[in-house]
């Protein structure tokens, strides 16, 4: 029955999240995850991954183990830029197998936006 989930033999009921806000008057972006890929802070002409040191599961995955939503605080300086993206992009693959540079072309990216 078409929308049955009982149904879905792909077993895969989860989906990543990120939470991130950058709050009037601060300089700086607050960001949660649970299995996202991280975002890029570019600044300067560099394109910086924010880690976070305890990132939370996937939506869906919690009760494999503890879930803690934590909130981490990274700088963010007038002039930066603040790349979101899915994993959709950094695991792309050109025709021989190599993944996609996103961090190297965001960089570039930001030299032409200064």
């Amino acid at each position: 029955m078409p929308g049955d989930h009982a149904q879905d033999e792909s077993g895969e009921w989860f989906v990543t999240a990120l939470v991130a806000d950058i709050p009037d008057g601060e300089q700086a972006v607050h960001v949660v995850n649970m299995g996202h890929p991280p975002p890029l802070v570019i600044h300067e002409a560099a394109a910086t991954p924010l880690l976070v040191r305890r990132p939370a599961p996937p939506l869906g995955l919690g009760g494999l183990g503890e879930a803690s939503y934590v909130e981490e605080i990274f700088p963010f300086r007038r002039g930066d830029f603040l790349l979101l993206y899915t994993d959709g992009v950094s695991e792309a693959r050109d025709g021989e197998g190599d993944f996609y540079p996103l961090a190297e072309r965001a960089a570039v990216a930001g030299r032409s936006a200064v």
